[in-house]
């Protein structure tokens, strides 16, 4: 089966160092991508969902979640969620699912979560038949056939959600659940701007659907006692300036002391948020790649920080890996530039 072509690109321009084209796409594309989608869907028996690289709420929520809602409304259908998943939901929601090339090559792929096509984390999404890409981050480089970007969605997991209620398909409690994981968590457990009536309408889709709030709060703020050890390491070794920004630098050897990876530890950058007169926040934390950093603010665009150093994501939430520690002055230097501007 050949991908369904609803448009036709009006400019394709190649960045020789990615090996592959930036898709620029018309408005009535976006305007019909999920019909689209829903279309292809009907058609493929097949289909796998992709994710990004250390997988969030948002994104695990979203793989399970469309996977259970293609199931549940197409029983016939095989539905596979690729990847490593969200470790602390997996015995409330599930696991994550083995597939073999070929299967991935007769599938339709859809790609959740993610807008730049190296941060995927399972690269064999190349071989499918066709790609579907559905993101809610400012785009960096398209890729694949199809897309559906709402760059004013809160979450990837809140667009299947509307798509669930546009289409009238099924939920299990495995998948609302799943779904309601990412509304929580990528709306900051709602208290972002972005959250509006209809976050809360679809959530009580979710509920009805059958989601279980006290269960995902319960293993959201749940710890151990080395994540309470590591919480007030940072708590005594974070630094600030009086421009208003505030972080915390953990080296590789802090960090296996603490008994926490990188990817781990910058996930937690939140612990430093809501500090009074700190209105941008920042974890650099060192991997085997160099140094994870996470921005984040309460009002403030940082966005255009992050992709000045090869990241990206939202205003108020992005993201990028340092190949340096001597990088780390330029981004706090930048960040510093963001709060005068805003003062």
């Amino acid at each position: 089966m050949r991908c369904l072509r609803l448009y036709r690109t009006s400019k394709i321009s190649y960045n020789k160092s990615l090996a592959r084209p930036r898709i620029f796409i018309n408005q009535r594309s976006l305007l019909v991508s999920h019909s689209l989608l829903f279309d292809l869907i009907k058609k493929y028996d097949n289909i796998t969902i992709f994710g990004h690289v250390f997988p969030d709420g948002d994104c695990y929520g979203s793989q399970i979640g469309l996977k259970d809602a293609i199931k549940a409304t197409f029983p016939q259908k095989q539905v596979f969620a690729i990847g490593s998943g969200f470790v602390p939901f997996k015995q409330l929601i599930s696991e994550m699912d083995q597939v073999s090339d070929e299967l991935i090559a007769v599938s339709l792929a859809i790609v959740v979560d993610v807008g730049d096509a190296p941060r995927i984390e399972d690269q064999r999404f190349k071989m499918a038949q066709c790609i579907f890409k559905i993101d809610h981050h400012i785009p960096v480089y398209d890729f694949g056939h199809h897309a559906w970007i709402d760059t004013d969605a809160l979450a990837v997991s809140l667009m299947i959600a509307r798509f669930v209620r546009l289409y009238h398909m099924k939920l299990t409690p495995m998948g609302a659940n799943a779904l309601a994981l990412g509304l929580i968590t990528d709306s900051g457990r709602f208290l972002f701007g972005q959250v509006t009536g209809e976050t809360f309408s679809l959530m009580s889709d979710l509920i009805g659907f059958g989601a279980t709030l006290p269960d995902i709060y319960r293993i959201l703020y749940e710890k151990t006692f080395e994540q309470m050890a590591f919480q007030s390491y940072v708590y005594q070794h974070y630094e600030t300036n009086d421009a208003g920004l505030i972080y915390v630098i953990l080296t590789s050897d802090e960090l296996k002391n603490l008994g926490i990876t990188a990817e781990r530890a910058s996930s937690k950058v939140n612990l430093l948020a809501q500090v009074k007169n700190y209105h941008i926040w920042t974890f650099f934390a060192e991997s085997a790649e160099g140094y994870r950093c996470e921005i984040r603010s309460d009002g403030i665009d940082i966005q255009a920080v992050a992709s000045k150093f090869g990241g990206g994501g939202h205003q108020q939430a992005s993201g990028c890996l340092l190949k340096s520690k001597t990088l780390i002055p330029n981004v706090i230097d930048e960040l510093v530039i963001k709060l005068r501007e805003h003062a």
